[in-house]
Formats: structure tokens, C-alpha cells, sequence
């Protein structure tokens, strides 16, 4: 995990709790005590935090402490979805082309998803979907689609609805397609992760509801790992990638790579 996700992990876990330990905080992400310290002694710089001795406390009202996430969180989605961006359209375009008209589909969470309506303006499909980044897409682009948002708690990091909410109500559904994004992809073990137990909850539901599941992913997540299991790559009809730039990556049968111009 690099610097900027960590400082968003422990901003989150700052203002759930308000107060988190140097110790605790490195067994969460699966990293060393030092990385963690100089993490916590570069945000210990702002206003609001203050450095004590064994982690982090915020100094500020409830009220700002949120804000304050809200903020940093919102400006890391923003990255991310420059992030690869030529990656991600190509990759969304030949997920896309396997959507028929009269489909009813499943889009989840994630800025690679979110790519993808661009490619099914001209379908005359429904679409079920706790991806907020879709519909700032759609109210950008100015154009009418057939779409259901699921409700639920917002995630501010993720621009989607997360939840038990969210869960019972996808729990309703069986789609002909779904489309997955996902947060790091183990060749080694054959496994799809997610970062947050919500959103990989949400993910597994719609999973089992669905007919056809495709994965689509940047060649930047592959061989890494995150903190919860989504599912195994092989279970997915295929999964759409990028061609990566390391060429003694051995990808399963059901990858289907693309090259970027």
C-alpha cells in the first residue's frame, strides 16, 4: 500500500475512533512499525492531529474530524480516477461490448467501473448500481438511462453506497451480467481482494446473484494483495486487463488482455 492510501486508512480509522495506536495501526495494514511512525509523524503536522505517544489523537470537535476525512478522501477518489485512465477506458470498452440489449446488469463500486458508461449509451439495457461516479458521469454527459441506485450508507472513498442497506437490497436482484472492479489481484493464489470488509460484502451479494460475473482491472493491481478476500479470478467469465508491461506475469485462461494505445 503506498503513502497516500495509508494516510486515507488511518484518517478513516482516526475519525471512526478518534484516537489509534502505532502498533495497532502497522498489524492493520500489514506493514512495519516504522512506516507507520513516519506516516503518523508527517500527519501529526496538521492542525488537527496531534502526535502523543504511541499513536494519534484529533484535536478538533466531531464535526471537523469528519469534514476533515471527508476532504482528503474525496480528493484521493479524484486521483484515482485519473489514475491509469487510459488503461481503465480501453479495458471498459471491451467489457462493454458484451453487454446486449434487454440485458439487466449489475455495475459495482470503483472508478474502472465507472469508465464503462460511456460505452453503453446506445444499449437499451437496465442498470443496478451503488456507483455514484456513474451518475456524475451521466449528468456530465447529459443523458438518460435506465438506472437504479442502490441506497445505503455513503462512502466518500469509494463514491458509492455501502451497507447493510445496500446488501438487502441487492440481495432482491438476479442480473444477466455483472461487472467487478476490484482492489488487488493475487496471480499466486488465484484471488481477488477488496479494501474495506463493506464494499467486498456488497461485492460477494451481487456476486452470487448474478448469471455472468466479469472483473475488470489495470495491470497496476496485478500480484498484490489487500486486506479482504473478494473471490477467486477463476470464478469470474473472464477478466479484462490491460497488457502488462512485465512479461513474466502468467495470466489464467479466462484473462483478456488489451493493449493501450
Amino acid at each position: 500500500m503506498i503513502a497516500s492510501e495509508r494516510r486515507i486508512y488511518i484518517l478513516g480509522k482516526l475519525s471512526e475512533r478518534g484516537t489509534i495506536s502505532l502498533t495497532e495501526t502497522a498489524k492493520e495494514l500489514h506493514t512495519s512499525v516504522a512506516t507507520v511512525r513516519r506516516d503518523f509523524d508527517s500527519l501529526a503536522k496538521e492542525d488537527y492531529i496531534e502526535r502523543v505517544h504511541g499513536g494519534l489523537i484529533l484535536k478538533e470537535s466531531m464535526f471537523l474530524q469528519k469534514n476533515m476525512y471527508n476532504n482528503n478522501a474525496a480528493l484521493a477518489l479524484k486521483q484515482r480516477q485519473k489514475s491509469n485512465e487510459a488503461e481503465k477506458r480501453v479495458v471498459a470498452q471491451a467489457a462493454a461490448s458484451l453487454v446486449n440489449d434487454g440485458d439487466f446488469i449489475y455495475l459495482d463500486t470503483g472508478t474502472s467501473i465507472a469508465a464503462i458508461v460511456d460505452f453503453l449509451l446506445d444499449k437499451k439495457i437496465s442498470i443496478v448500481t451503488p456507483n455514484l461516479l456513474i451518475l456524475d458521469r451521466i449528468r456530465e454527459l447529459e443523458v438518460e438511462m435506465d438506472i437504479v441506485l442502490i441506497g445505503g450508507k455513503c462512502n466518500i472513498s469509494h463514491g458509492s453506497t455501502v451497507g447493510p442497506i445496500s446488501v438487502q437490497f441487492i440481495q432482491q436482484f438476479n442480473f444477466d451480467k455483472a461487472f467487478f472492479g476490484c482492489y488487488a489481484i493475487d496471480l499466486a493464489t488465484n484471488m481477488a481482494y477488496d479494501d474495506g470488509p463493506d464494499s467486498c460484502f456488497l461485492k460477494v451479494n451481487a456476486f452470487n446473484n448474478t448469471n455472468d460475473s466479469y472483473l475488470l482491472a489495470d495491470s497496476s493491481k496485478l500480484n498484490k494483495k489487500s486486506f479482504y478476500k473478494f473471490t477467486e479470478i477463476s470464478k469470474f467469465k473472464n477478466v479484462f486487463c490491460n497488457t502488462p508491461k512485465n512479461s513474466d506475469y502468467r495470466l489464467p485462461s479466462n484473462f483478456i488482455t488489451l493493449d493501450v494505445k
